[in-house]
């Protein structure tokens, strides 16, 4: 029978089915269903969750975040603050015996400042890198 049924027809099939009764199920139709339940189970228990592995993913992402965040406040250097930048410009300051000018001053505070970033940046990448790591 097709989708587009007259009155009639419908009538026709409504009291077959009050006669006859409802068709019976195949008797393996229960235990299948059963026994896939059952291995979704399983293969649920055996896998890790996925909300928990995204959970990880983002405690990782957040944790190298404030780890960037802190780092980018705390002092330059890595040592005492003579082997710091700021160390290093203070002693070659004292060191200068003669008058240096203006771009003596600018250049040597952009060479500061280069070499401020760059150990900055690269002590940060390193410490992200460590933070995550996917072999921890």
């Amino acid at each position: 029978m097709g989708q587009n049924m007259t009155i009639e027809q419908l009538e026709n099939m409504i009291a077959n089915l009050e006669k006859q009764g409802l068709l019976e199920a195949p008797h393996t139709l229960e235990s299948k269903v059963m026994e896939q339940i059952l291995q979704k189970q399983t293969m649920q228990q055996n896998q890790p969750d996925w909300k928990w592995k995204r959970f990880f993913y983002q405690l990782k992402i957040g944790v190298a975040t404030a780890a960037a965040l802190v780092l980018l406040f705390l002092p330059v250097g890595h040592g005492s603050y003579e082997q710091s930048c700021y160390g290093q410009a203070k002693q070659m300051l004292s060191q200068k015996e003669a008058k240096m000018d203006f771009l003596d001053y600018v250049q040597q505070g952009a060479d500061i400042l280069t070499k401020g970033v760059i150990d900055v940046s690269d002590y940060v990448a390193k410490e992200i890198m460590e933070v995550v790591r996917y072999d921890k």
